[in-house]
């Protein structure tokens, strides 16, 4: 995986598939827009959350979040499901690419790092 020069957030990803006595294959990803599922779906830790999904509120109730996505946060830190391109040998396609990191990963410092939030 490769990650973006500040943040834990994965740019591309390999995954080789081999076979004994054939050459390795590989799918590689490139995300293209995330989506952080903890921050404002209402899919998340309930309590770092005052929302979660399928919560009634009330009959017509709406609400609205914002989060800083330059700066750390736990709801920030969960699980990413991104669009991602996929190419796979000359074919091409795009599709949903879901990851979590959990704990610290060392070299990742200034805005946004979230090794602050897993006892960095």
């Amino acid at each position: 995986m490769r990650f973006s020069a500040d943040r834990r957030f994965v740019e591309e990803a390999r995954v080789s598939f081999t076979q004994p006595g054939q050459a390795a294959r590989e799918l590689h990803i490139r995300q293209l827009l995330p989506v952080y599922l903890e921050a404002g779906t209402g899919y998340g830790n309930r309590p770092l959350l005052e929302w979660i999904h399928g919560q009634y509120r009330g009959e017509l109730v709406t609400d609205v979040v914002r989060f800083d996505l330059r700066e750390p946060s736990p709801v920030l830190a969960g699980p990413i499901d991104c669009l991602a391109e996929m190419r796979f040998e000359d074919q091409v396609g795009y599709g949903l690419f879901e990851y979590t990191i959990f704990g610290r990963i060392d070299g990742f410092e200034g805005p946004g790092h979230f090794n602050s939030l897993h006892g960095a």
